[in-house]
């Protein structure tokens, strides 16, 4: 494919490079740089910061290059990209597997978002208050919470009221009406939020790309707008200053935990979407030519802004509360509620103005990047589909359509007794804990060990008609190192979460099998596929690159061939050239000295 090359079908045409990127910044932003991102500020506090930063230097900018780049060169999504060693071919599909995990755990975000805006504009929500028949009367609010306790000590004594479990309003909310745990066995509302934003999705889905680019831009648009909005009042408010200040105090102890780096590493993971295909699949609809370095550097990068800026929204709003509430930041962290859910929209009830209207905004702009994020993994699913299946394109429809219908149908489960504890914890402890780390490593030890570092970057010379810079190739040898003692030191973590948690022998079986599935995945179902080649003896058919890999252009994949050879026979006629110069330049000093000595 020549740089001239455009995409001319409706489903796969970026209509510009703008949109194009865009997309990649959508695909990237989602669930953990949002929900996860409050949670790991909870265990962390200002600590989180440095390593985070640590890994995306090391670990986030060259994957990130390595995996737009290399499937730009291809021109080939998360399954045919393992034309490159047969071996993992069926890494694609765990990737496929893994993107429909993304999206189930994206719809269910969802749906609990679409919940919270809704009654952010309803008076009848109760949530900011006590007199609710969900509320116990351990609840209290910002404004009640002396007097509650002062009327609970003159009803049971101070003993009893101390040892209590007392929850805010917010969080009573959460837990009592949102998750509605033990009011049935399935939570019908979230169910019906979940099918409701599913058919929005799916209207905005089945149109194609065209429809799908201006969906995302506006979505991160408005987003950005309503953040910057909500950014600015928090930092207006009484106390954010303090919450600020508490960015530069480090605890240098948390560093010397193992836990500190594995929540950091599955972060900076998660956050940009490493190893889970989307990336490639993105990146081989650029351009032959196109600038995947700069889009590599540039997703780090808003990566990394983001993460700073939620980071200062939660710390200014924590100082606020610290304000009112005559709390410490460090008392504020330490409390048990969910961040996301409840502490945040009891920050939020501090700013000045109309509450539920602040409330609105931050949920908005959350829900806008979901759902674009949503958006999104269904093109990158579909359009594997298409890649693995072409004869498939002529029903982009139904596609999609079957897309959704399986998201949603395993997403049901997700709102049920079983699945707020377990479903849930499957998703976030073992499918991005462990299992994505080990899809890292053994990707990127079979692209760079066993492909070979020198034809992944002599490819990415040829592609974009430079050469990485030392330190990056020697960031990308180390990074299958990095990733392997990560794996192992997060699946130690595991086994010790498994046994400090109640858990039956089935549940406990489940979650192995999550962590364990993309070794069984990636190894069985290639060995099944070639066992001919195996059975003959033909290894070196298995572990080097099929003809499907190289490139489809036929003067292409000419120049290709003579790239390497040539490029080394300039190189060595280079260096001989300055060693000739050198040699001369020496006997005329010598002559010279000998000349002046006489």
């Amino acid at each position: 494919m020549n740089d001239d090359t455009s995409y001319t079908n409706l489903q796969t045409a970026w209509t510009s490079k703008r949109y194009y990127e865009v997309g990649l910044i959508g695909f990237i932003l989602g669930v953990s740089n949002n929900l996860y991102l409050f949670n790991n500020i909870k265990i962390l506090g200002a600590g989180f910061i440095g390593p985070c930063f640590f890994f995306f230097l090391i670990v986030g900018i060259p994957l990130v290059i390595l995996e737009l780049s290399l499937s730009q060169y291809g021109q080939k999504g998360m399954i045919r990209i393992w034309a490159l060693c047969p071996i993992q071919k069926g890494m694609g599909y765990l990737c496929l597997l893994y993107l429909l995990t993304m999206l189930v755990e994206e719809l269910s975000a969802l749906s609990y978002l679409a919940r919270y805006i809704i009654n952010s504009f309803s008076s009848q929500s109760g949530w900011d208050s006590c007199n609710n028949y969900w509320n116990t009367e351990f609840c209290f609010t910002l404004e009640t919470n002396v007097s509650r306790r002062l009327d609970c000590y003159d009803a049971i004594g101070k003993y009893n009221c101390d040892k209590a479990v007392w929850q805010s309003s917010h969080c009573q909310y959460w837990w009592n009406v949102v998750q509605n745990i033990d009011m049935g066995l399935f939570q019908w509302k979230s169910i019906g939020y979940c099918f409701g934003v599913t058919l929005i999705a799916f209207a905005f889905t089945f149109k194609g790309i065209v429809v799908i680019e201006k969906v995302v831009y506006w979505s991160l648009v408005f987003a950005a707008i309503e953040f910057t909005i909500l950014l600015y009042c928090s930092f207006i408010q009484h106390g954010s200053g303090k919450g600020l200040v508490y960015l530069f105090h480090w605890d240098w102890k948390l560093f010397k935990k193992k836990s500190t780096w594995i929540i950091c590493i599955k972060y900076v993971i998660n956050s940009i979407g490493l190893g889970s295909g989307g990336l490639r699949t993105l990146g081989a609809q650029n351009k032959f030519r196109g600038h995947s370095y700069m889009n590599s550097m540039m997703l780090i990068l808003v990566t990394m802004t983001v993460t700073v800026l939620y980071y200062l929204l939660y710390l200014s709003l924590c100082g606020n509360l610290s304000y009112f509430s005559n709390q410490t930041i460090e008392e504020i962290m330490r409390d048990e509620e969910p961040e996301f859910w409840s502490k945040v929209p009891r920050m939020l009830q501090r700013l000045g103005g109309p509450k539920r209207l602040w409330q609105c905004i931050f949920y908005s702009q959350v829900f806008l990047i979901l759902f674009s994020k949503c958006i999104l993994v269904t093109f990158v699913m579909v359009r594997t589909v298409f890649n693995r299946f072409p004869m498939a394109e002529n029903y982009f429809v139904i596609t999609s359509s079957v897309v959704y219908a399986c998201a949603f149908i395993c997403c049901a489960p997700m709102f049920t007794v079983f699945g707020t504890f377990l479903l849930k914890q499957l998703t976030w402890i073992a499918c991005r804990g462990p299992m994505i780390l080990l899809m890292n490593f053994i990707q990127n030890t079979v692209i760079l060990y066993v492909y070979g570092l020198t034809t992944v970057v002599d490819d990415l010379h040829f592609m974009l008609g430079f050469r990485l810079a030392f330190y990056w190739q020697i960031l990308l040898f180390l990074s299958p190192v990095i990733l392997c003692i990560m794996w192992i030191t997060s699946l130690w973590d595991f086994y010790h979460w498994l046994k400090v948690i109640y858990l039956t022998v089935a549940e406990k079986l489940i979650m192995n099998a999550a962590a364990y599935s993309p070794l069984f995945i990636s190894i069985g179902y290639p060995i099944w596929y070639m066992r001919w080649m195996i059975w003959r003896c033909k290894f070196e058919n298995v572990l080097r690159p099929s003809d499907n890999w190289y490139l489809s252009d036929p003067i292409l994949r000419k120049s290709r061939q003579m790239f390497s050879a040539m490029s080394m026979t300039k190189e060595y006629l280079y260096r001989q050239t300055k060693k000739q110069e050198k040699a001369a330049y020496d006997i005329d000093i010598d002559e010279t000295i000998d000349e002046e000595a006489a």
